[in-house]
Order: C-alpha cells, then sequence, then structure tokens
C-alpha cells in the first residue's frame, strides 16, 4: 500500500497557494494531525497489496482518528488533501467489512464456476475485488454470488473503475480501485525508484527536476511532470531503468491526477 504513504504526507506540507492560503491555525493543526498520519502511513507502508479485512479494521480506526483530527482545516491545499484521505479511507472502510470478508472468503473457499462462472476472476485479479467485466458483463451473476454465499449485507459494490465506466461509478467504488491499481503501480518499479532516487540524491547539475523529490512523501510535483517531463524520463531510465520508465509512462495520468495537476 505504499501509494498512500506518497500521498498522505502531502496533506502536512503548509504552502500559501490557492484560493484560500494556509494561515497560523492550519499550520498548527497539521503538526498536530502529522503523527497520526504518520502512523497510519507508516502501518500502510508494510503491505505491497490488500490486506485481509480483520487486518483493515486497524487501517479503518486509524483513518477516522486522522480524519477526525483534521477536521476545521480551511485552506484549500490541505483540505484537498483531506479528502485524498477520506476517498482511500472509504475504499478501506469497505473492504473492512462485510463486502471485503465476502471476497476474502470467496477467494479462500471458490464457488462453484459452472453455477458463478464470474468467480473465476476473483482467482486472477491479486488484490482487487474482481475486475471490470465482473461488475459490469457479468453483473448478474456476481450479484447472485455475493447475496447467496454471503447474504444481503455484503453487496454494496455495482461496478469496478474501468475508462469507459467512469460516469457511472459512485465516490466509494473509485476509492476502492484507485487504491487497488495505486498500490500495484507504487509498490513496483516506479515506486521503487522514487525511493532510491531520495537515498541518492542525484546530481541537480545533470538532472535539475531532482530537486522536486525534496517534496515530502509526494514523488515531486506536477512541474516535475509536466514542464520538466522530459528530465524526469531521463532520471528514471538512467538512475532505475527501463521497467521503471515503462511504469512511469503507463501511470503518468495517475500521478498528475493524485497530485491534482492542471
Amino acid at each position: 500500500m505504499q501509494t498512500l504513504v506518497l500521498f498522505f504526507f502531502s496533506s502536512v506540507v503548509v504552502i500559501a497557494n490557492g484560493a484560500v492560503p494556509c494561515d497560523h491555525l492550519d499550520a498548527i493543526k497539521s503538526l498536530e494531525c502529522k503523527p497520526l498520519l504518520g502512523k497510519l502511513a507508516g502501518e500502510m507502508a508494510k503491505h505491497s497489496d490488500m490486506p485481509p479485512p480483520d487486518e483493515l479494521k486497524q487501517f479503518s480506526t486509524m483513518c477516522q482518528e486522522a480524519l477526525s483530527c483534521m477536521e476545521g482545516i480551511k485552506c484549500d491545499v490541505l483540505r484537498n488533501a483531506t479528502v485524498l484521505i477520506a476517498k482511500t479511507c472509504t475504499g478501506i472502510n469497505l473492504m473492512s467489512g462485510p463486502f471485503g470478508k465476502c471476497i476474502d472468503t470467496l477467494r479462500s473457499t471458490p464457488p462453484s464456476l459452472k453455477k458463478y462462472p464470474c468467480g473465476r476472476f476473483l482467482q486472477t485479479e491479486k488484490g482487487r475485488p474482481g475486475n471490470c467485466q465482473m461488475y459490469q458483463d457479468e453483473f448478474e451473476c456476481t450479484k447472485k454470488l455475493t447475496k447467496d454465499k454471503c447474504g444481503e449485507e455484503a453487496f454494496c459494490l455495482e461496478k469496478i473503475e474501468c475508462p469507459d465506466a467512469q460516469k457511472h461509478l459512485q465516490p466509494r467504488e473509485k476509492a476502492v480501485t484507485s487504491m487497488c491499481n495505486g498500490m500495484k503501480f507504487m509498490a513496483g518499479p516506479f515506486g521503487k525508484c522514487v525511493e532510491q532516487l531520495r537515498s541518492k540524491s542525484p546530481s541537480l547539475k545533470k538532472y535539475p527536476c531532482a530537486r522536486h523529490l525534496n517534496q515530502v512523501g509526494r514523488p515531486g510535483n506536477c512541474e516535475m511532470y509536466q514542464k520538466e517531463y522530459e528530465c524526469t524520463q531521463n532520471l528514471v531510465k538512467d538512475q532505475c531503468g527501463i521497467e521503471a520508465l515503462d511504469e512511469l509512462e503507463t501511470h503518468k495520468p495517475y500521478i498528475l491526477n493524485q497530485m491534482h495537476c492542471k
């Protein structure tokens, strides 16, 4: 779950941009909340994949503590970060409840594929509650499988995030799949590259864009992935290899979206 670590700490970096700048009270509040965010991020960093529902319960509790602490913050940059945390926590709450337990049960006790052919996706899509086809083309099968095996309470999702289904998705559904996809991305070659570059501190003369890596808890900033993107490409390729660069190219929209780049 390393992707969450990278973006959680952006919430406690106090800057004065946006329509509503951060004032002294916002700064104090962010410092008060930093230990709670650090605790949550630290626990999440231990998992490269989605933990089982029972383990997610502790994350759910820590989520609530962090969000409660950040109530009352007024400045735009911290409020935006709070929204991101809230979305992530919504996904955690969902997967720690009846639906998450149902998915876990169905994985450990595979249903009859003859009766529930959609159940095959639960064995192939590790770290995700199925895939797009399971919640679109084969949705009736998924609905029946969940209700028959786990009861009405467990059934709460209608679609998993797919590019062609964006407009139909509810916020909590987006939160789950965005979290799952982000975990896979930031736990892979690019996420490891960012950590490596932070510890090695590459030459700023050769790679001036590397100066943005000092943004605590973020893989750089918007400028690094827009205005100075060519420099970023060279940096990642030279220091971490073509695999990390390919991951960056594929998931660049995810980074820009998470950092609210325009």
